[in-house]
């Protein structure tokens, strides 16, 4: 389960995941930076995860993970 430690305390995260992103709900995302490689998580309102990938710190790694988020409250962590 992802942990986020700044998450609205309303969130509640379910492992039940969705085939595709629903413009209309909130969508949060979560990002855990490396030096080569990135977590992200994009989360709808109720908890759900819409989608999970590992990404290259590139343009060419992030576009396609954000190419269907058209707005979104973001978290990063890094160490």
């Amino acid at each position: 389960m992802p942990s986020f430690a700044r998450l609205p305390k309303n969130i509640i995260i379910k492992q039940r995941r969705k085939t595709e992103v629903n413009s209309r709900m909130a969508t949060y995302m979560g990002m855990d930076v490396h030096k080569k490689n990135c977590q992200a998580v994009a989360m709808d309102e109720e908890g759900t995860i819409l989608k999970e990938e590992k990404v290259e710190n590139s343009l060419e790694g992030f576009e396609p993970f954000f190419k269907d988020i058209e707005d979104a409250k973001v978290v990063i962590e890094s160490c």
